[in-house]
């Protein structure tokens, strides 16, 4: 009787390359948000010693931007400008923060400095229930706002040099730059 090993091995190495096919290709692409199968898995496309940033947040997070730009009237917003938010969004989750920003802080500073109560009216407009929108969007302001003050940078621009200078970002799109002087993704 013959050793299925080898038919097991031969299995287990096309799918490694088929996985790394497709990930070359979501990677080569010079949309790769449009790439058929961005989807289909969660493709890492920029990492830091702390983890990546994959299609599936990075789509996420443009899905939001394309809401939010439709409520606010502002021009569809480019997926290099929502990468740029989300690899921001990943060095602020990894950054030490003093006092970090809780689900009960978002939830005060939504219902209190915004006046925005009505949770039909978020899942409404922006399509993501009040406690994704607490989470998604005001967490991360907090969090943003608390390492500015922790750090006595005035602007957001200085904080995110900052953050790449102490947490290095790989971007993985072969078609695109990180721009680590000012902590943004080139087209």
């Amino acid at each position: 009787m013959r050793s299925p090993l080898p038919f097991i091995f031969f299995v287990i190495t096309l799918f490694a390359i088929l996985l790394a096919g497709g990930w070359t290709w979501v990677l080569s692409s010079q949309e790769p948000l449009d790439n058929p199968i961005a989807g289909f898995f969660p493709w890492p496309v920029a990492c830091s010693m702390r983890g990546c940033v994959t299609t599936f947040s990075w789509k996420d997070q443009f899905n939001l931007d394309i809401r939010f730009s439709a409520i606010t009237g502002e021009s569809r917003p480019s997926s290099s400008k929502s990468l740029t938010t989300i690899i921001r969004r990943h060095l602020v989750d990894n950054a030490v923060v003093k006092s970090p920003a809780t689900l009960a802080d978002a939830k005060r500073y939504r219902e209190e400095i915004l006046n925005i109560t009505n949770s039909e009216q978020i899942q409404e407009s922006i399509g993501v229930s009040v406690d994704e929108y607490d989470e998604q969007v005001i967490v991360p302001l907090l969090q943003q706002e608390a390492l500015k003050q922790q750090e006595l940078v005035e602007s957001t621009e200085e904080l995110y040099v900052l953050l790449v200078n102490r947490q290095s970002v790989y971007l993985l799109l072969l078609k695109h730059n990180w721009d680590n002087s000012a902590g943004l993704v080139q087209w």
